[in-house]
């Protein structure tokens, strides 16, 4: 997996990951508690397998992180942080199994490093930052699937699917995407073994408690995603929805747009068309259904 990275490009990464660590670190405190973050420590201390509003990760994540590092604003910055700097470390591992160069792993961790959109998820106790972890997470697993033709992947990326979904329920319709560009692609075939079937059974058992919990409990989540929709998702305009996606993530959208560009139309790219098919697919699937804005960042991380 590493074998491929020089120590200057290790020496690279790693000056990225400590100065997006530091900068976290040093302004955590600038700003007070975000309303949200009350709510998940309040989860935090009512541990359960699903609530109204989110699935039982972000809970488990706010215990412990006080657990570990107490109740303040800093200590409960720490794991979104972290979470950025995994991120930046996924992002190299896909510029080099894209056979990327030290200028291309420069410019892509820049990006993501630069980005207001990403400055602001980390910066938060929210399922945002572990969404997108996992998003790209499963990014790079594809990519190494791809690149390597084993679909003893697929356990691994189901996992990572599955406690995705556990995360924030987004991940539904991104693996929805990865899987219908998979299936139009030139490498449909991996979908047909039995290490996807077994990566969706794991899938299955990990999101079944909270299942569970929701048929307990009356479906809640679908009651609380009806007055989402009623209430803030029906203002969310196509026009403003794409705005947006220039505004809040303008470094990072100009490395995706020419990503984009070269997986779609570049045909000596064809092999790795799937990560910009599943791009377009979620970006496509949050507009038409007035998702917000930022629901889309996950999308921009993994080329």
């Amino acid at each position: 997996m590493f074998k491929n990275i020089s120590e200057k490009e290790w020496l690279i990464i790693s000056i990225f990951i400590v100065i997006k660590l530091l900068l976290h670190f040093f302004t955590s405190t600038n700003y007070d508690i975000h309303r949200d973050t009350f709510l998940y420590y309040s989860l935090s201390e009512n541990l359960d397998w699903g609530y109204a509003s989110v699935p039982p990760f972000i809970g488990v994540i706010a215990r412990v992180s006080t657990f570990l590092f107490g109740y303040s604003a800093f200590s409960l910055n720490i794991f979104p942080a972290m979470a950025g700097a995994i991120s930046l470390l996924l992002i190299a591992l896909i510029i080099k199994e894209f056979g990327g160069s030290k200028a291309a792993l420069f410019t892509a961790m820049l990006a993501f490093l630069l980005s207001p959109a990403y400055l602001r998820s980390n910066s938060l106790l929210q399922p945002v930052s572990f969404d997108q972890l996992f998003w790209l997470w499963s990014a790079y697993l594809i990519v190494r699937m791809i690149h390597s033709g084993n679909t003893h992947f697929w356990i691994w990326i189901m996992i990572v699917w599955g406690v995705g979904v556990m995360t924030k329920y987004l991940m539904v319709g991104y693996a929805f995407s990865f899987l219908l560009a998979i299936l139009i692609s030139q490498h449909r075939k991996l979908l047909f073994s039995k290490h996807f079937l077994i990566g969706a059974l794991l899938a299955f058992i990990i999101i079944l408690p909270n299942i569970i919990w929701q048929y307990n409990h009356n479906w809640a989540v679908l009651h609380h995603l009806s007055e989402l929709g009623k209430n803030q998702l029906i203002n969310v305009s196509y026009e403003g929805f794409l705005v947006d996606q220039v505004m809040m993530n303008f470094p990072g959208l100009i490395v995706w747009l020419t990503g984009l560009i070269v997986f779609l139309f570049l045909k000596k790219e064809n092999n790795y068309r799937v990560l910009a098919l599943a791009s377009v697919f979620i970006v496509l699937l949050l507009m038409l259904t007035h998702g917000k804005s930022y629901y889309t960042l996950g999308a921009y991380t993994y080329f």
